[in-house]
């Protein structure tokens, strides 16, 4: 199932926010107070408390359904979802009944603490979840699907323009432009999953700047890894090395050596 091993590592990288989830089986019995409970358990470490409203369920068929992947959240009433922060905000937790994710946001005098990191605080959370949901009996955690995000940010230099930036970080040459989209879709493995690849420009503390985000979706049916919360973990960590893979493929080395401080 996995893809070749990405061996690379920026000392810099341009990353600016970044979500590992899981979407699972609906837990039969859950309810909207167990939000509160879950609270109660986690509180010291994550003191902020709101709701939203639930996300939809994302499905990676193939071939491709004519109405394709629904992104964000959701207006419509219906069931809630619970996020839970950190008290500077960096961390949060979001739950519902079929979904658990884990996201790390960047300051911006802040160090991107790497996927090993971030991963090793996302299995110790997803065991507190799933210990939760067995204690209180709510139903099992059966996966079947993971996602990976990770969202990068990238300003030109002085008196560089953004079509100029996406010419040098992505070889692509463009002409002069206003507003920039750019959307790409590729099939991960033999159908296992999908990554999308968005870049914007768009205006942050009046600059106009590049964002890069990646998404890896890989779907989890099969009994190897294991239909648990552990083994999704080992799908997640399969979905990064897609998600570094092309991360790789569609930047520009020297920009990743001489800006990003990669090893390659």
């Amino acid at each position: 199932m996995h893809p070749q091993n990405a061996t690379v590592i920026l000392s810099n990288p341009p990353v600016v926010e970044t979500v590992l989830g899981i979407q699972f089986a609906d837990l039969a019995r859950w309810s909207t107070v167990h939000h509160g409970l879950f609270f109660s358990r986690i509180r010291a470490d994550f003191p902020k408390f709101r709701l939203m409203p639930e996300q939809p369920a994302i499905v990676e068929s193939f071939p491709a359904t004519p109405r394709g992947i629904r992104f964000g959240l959701t207006n419509q009433p219906g069931p809630d979802c619970a996020v839970f922060l950190n008290e500077n905000e960096t961390q949060l937790i979001r739950i519902q009944r079929n979904r658990f994710s884990y996201h790390w946001v960047g300051l911006p005098d802040g160090t991107y603490p790497h996927y090993s990191t971030n991963s090793q605080v996302c299995a110790d959370l997803l065991e507190i979840f799933e210990q939760f949901c067995n204690d209180e009996n709510v139903g099992t955690i059966t996966p079947v699907l993971c996602e990976v995000v990770y969202v990068n940010e990238v300003a030109p230099e002085a008196n560089q323009t953004v079509p100029g930036l996406i010419h040098e970080v992505f070889d692509a040459n463009l002409g002069d432009f206003e507003l920039a989209t750019l959307n790409r879709t590729f099939v991960l493995g033999e159908n296992q999953g999908r990554l999308y690849t968005e870049i914007n420009s768009t205006d942050k503390a009046d600059q106009r700047i590049l964002q890069f985000k990646l998404t890896a979706r890989v779907r989890h049916e099969k009994e190897d890894p294991l239909r648990t919360a552990h083994g999704a973990m080992d799908t997640l960590s399969c979905g990064h090395e897609w998600l570094i893979e092309h991360f790789l493929k569609l930047t520009n080395k020297r920009v990743r050596i001489e800006q990003w401080g990669s090893n390659e």
